[in-house]
């Protein structure tokens, strides 16, 4: 009896992209960018309530304050 072992590259064994396209895979990404986007929503909404010199401090630049402003007049709910 033989018993023969195979070695391969570990990029050979990572999946490429173009395999990973299942419709679970696709949904999940969806879902994940969707939980992403509402994060950087609140976590914006929730910066925008500071102060200007704080987020000076934070090292923010005036045009990315002038941004985060324009968040400043929505609501965030933990459960929306």
């Amino acid at each position: 009896m033989t018993t023969s072992t195979k070695a391969i590259a570990p990029q050979d064994a990572i999946e490429t992209e173009e395999l990973q396209s299942g419709l679970f895979d696709r949904a999940f990404r969806r879902f994940l960018a969707a939980r992403e986007a509402r994060a950087r929503t609140i976590a914006y909404q929730h910066l925008a309530h500071l102060s200007e010199e704080r987020l000076l401090d934070l090292g923010f630049e005036p045009a990315e304050i002038r941004r985060l402003r324009a968040h400043r007049g929505t609501t965030t709910f933990p459960w929306g």
